[in-house]
């Protein structure tokens, strides 16, 4: 039987919740640099060691105060889910650039053309 990982599980859901999934496209490397229509996220892929290591570079050097307990962007409190918030808002901070979603974040970020911000959290 396929196990299936936390990140496509959540991917999933998303789909299913966000108007059937009519919206969500992925870039699929056709996207051009600084795009202001594109979000960065985790791959569904990503291993927890991948999205541990993006969570610390991206909070690093930014912000990531939205993703602390009580804060908008804390639920789901998933390393899945504040890797994507982190991952994006340093995406955002170095103008949609897709080096770094890419090869910034070791190729464990994926460019979408979809805003997945929820509730109160807002991705830039």
């Amino acid at each position: 039987m396929k196990k299936y990982s936390i990140g496509s599980i959540l991917t999933f859901l998303f789909l299913i919740l966000n108007e059937g999934g009519e919206n969500f496209k992925f870039a699929n490397g056709m996207i051009t640099t600084n795009n202001p229509n594109s979000w960065c996220i985790a791959k569904p892929s990503a291993s927890l060691e991948e999205l541990n290591y993006n969570l610390i570079h991206a909070c690093i050097t930014h912000s990531c105060s939205m993703i602390e307990k009580g804060e908008e962007c804390y639920e789901p409190d998933t390393l899945y889910s504040h890797a994507s918030r982190a991952m994006n808002r340093f995406y955002a901070d170095h103008g949609k650039d897709e080096f770094f979603c890419n090869m910034f974040f070791r190729n464990s970020g994926l460019i979408v053309l979809f805003d997945p911000s929820y509730g109160s959290c807002k991705y830039d």
